[in-house]
């Protein structure tokens, strides 16, 4: 099973330092490996670039440097 999520930066400025809160549905575990692509793709990347990201049983945090003001984009994950 796959999963979409939209960030969006509906400020009129850039916003630094952004945490995301990713929650996994009871019974799922989140693959990593589609977060760690995405930190080697973002990488170099003025918005939106994921710096790192923890994970427990039950939510992903994932740390962007920095998201354009109005910009928006996906992050695919996979859950099993």
């Amino acid at each position: 099973m796959t999963g979409t999520a939209k960030i969006r930066n509906n400020l009129d400025k850039t916003a630094k330092m952004v945490m995301v809160d990713l929650g996994i549905p009871p019974g799922f575990e989140l693959l990593s490996e589609d977060l760690h692509k995405m930190v080697e793709k973002s990488a170099g990347e003025k918005s939106g670039r994921l710096e790192k990201f923890s994970m427990t049983a039950t939510q992903a945090i994932l740390y962007f440097d920095s998201i354009a003001p109005r910009d928006s984009f996906e992050v695919r994950h996979g859950t099993r």
